[in-house]
């Protein structure tokens, strides 16, 4: 149950991502709608997103760094569970 919930929260997570990217947003500045008027939900939607995705991309490149110094090699997929928010990274 509780993880058919974080599921659709994650689905939920990428089709507002998709939406917003592909709204006509200000190229220059992501702070304004088509119009140009000042729209800061979806920028900051879409900035929390990506730190929480260099956030993991930075673990999974420390995990890969240290396997690689200690002599080791990753053989297959890596699956984490985010403990502030419960979002699964596969």
């Amino acid at each position: 149950m509780e993880n058919d919930k974080i599921k659709e929260e994650q689905l939920r997570d990428e089709i507002i991502w998709k939406r917003l990217q592909r709204n006509c947003m200000n190229v220059r500045d992501q702070r304004k709608n088509c119009e140009g008027y000042s729209d800061p939900t979806p920028y900051e939607a879409i900035t929390e997103i990506e730190k929480e995705e260099r956030r993991f991309r930075r673990l999974l490149h420390t995990i890969f760094y240290i396997c690689e110094m200690a002599g080791f090699e990753i053989d297959g997929r890596i699956v984490l569970i985010d403990k502030r928010n419960g979002r699964i990274w596969k």
